[in-house]
Parts: structure tokens; sequence; C-alpha cells
């Protein structure tokens, strides 16, 4: 699954002081990182937050996981480089 976060993310002056939420809530994308990265089950997380749903908690840890590679494991172009 590969979601455009812009899709689901979005910020506003006016809206939980300018963070980056999940659109049409008012649910902070660091307070999702935050139970993600604390292993809190998915079900507590929706149930503590009834209006995040299971595409876009999908869409922010298939992008955590190409951040991590992107800076952890060496790209072709790179690992060529450094062979050089």
């Amino acid at each position: 699954m590969t979601t455009d976060l812009q899709e689901i993310l979005s910020s506003h002056p006016d809206i939980m002081g300018g963070a980056v939420c999940l659109k049409g809530t008012r649910i902070p994308l660091k307070t999702v990182l935050d139970n993600l990265r604390d292993n809190v089950p998915l079900p507590e997380l929706y149930d503590a937050y009834p209006a995040l749903k299971p595409d876009q908690v999908e869409a922010i840890m298939e992008w955590e996981y190409q951040q991590a590679i992107s800076h952890f494991i060496p790209q072709p172009q790179a690992y060529h480089t450094a062979l050089q």
C-alpha cells in the first residue's frame, strides 16, 4: 500500500496550534507515532481515537519504514560510489 501522506495529513494554524494532524480530525501525527513507538496495541489505539482509520495507520507505518530504509540502507548508487 502506498499512500501519499498529503492525502491523509493536514496542518492549519487554527487547529491544534498548527500541528500536523490526520485530515478531518484533531489527532496529531506525533500522537499516532508516539503510540506506535510505545507499542500500544492497534485495537487500543483505535478505541482511544475513534476517528483514526486503519488505512491511515498503515500509511504512516509505511512512511516510517521508507524513512528508515532510505537513511540506513545504502542505496545502490551510494554503495557503488563508496567502492571506487
